[in-house]
């Protein structure tokens, strides 16, 4: 939630689109599944795997979604995938940005995860 309403005023005060939560689409190859565009966000929870979540990521990376952030909140880290570059995982000392898809946005993963 902390990212969320961070990245909707910044998104919203500059015009930038809008942030919503489980907006789907699916793609014409795949009439099963839906995912969302641009930017997902997966948020682990107990049912989760990390291999799931990988999976997702990959997925969402194949059709179209240019930044996947896979946010471990017992771990305190965020992983940021791109298609461009290696996987980062980010930890409470660094600053997450939009990698180029929401421009200027920043925010510290400590205010993303409560100490």
């Amino acid at each position: 939630m902390r990212f969320g309403a961070r990245l909707h005023v910044f998104v919203e005060e500059r015009g930038l689109g809008y942030v919503e939560v489980e907006v789907r689409y699916r793609t014409s190859e795949d009439d099963t599944n839906t995912r969302q565009p641009d930017l997902a966000v997966e948020v682990k929870s107990p049912d989760h795997t990390f291999i799931k979540l990988h999976e997702k990521a990959i997925y969402y990376l194949k059709n179209g979604t240019r930044l996947v952030l896979l946010f471990f909140p017992d771990r305190k880290q965020i992983e940021v995938h791109t298609s461009h570059h290696p996987v980062k995982t980010l930890g409470l000392d660094y600053i997450l940005d939009g990698a180029g898809v929401i421009p200027g946005f920043t925010m510290a993963v400590s205010d993303i995860f409560p100490k």
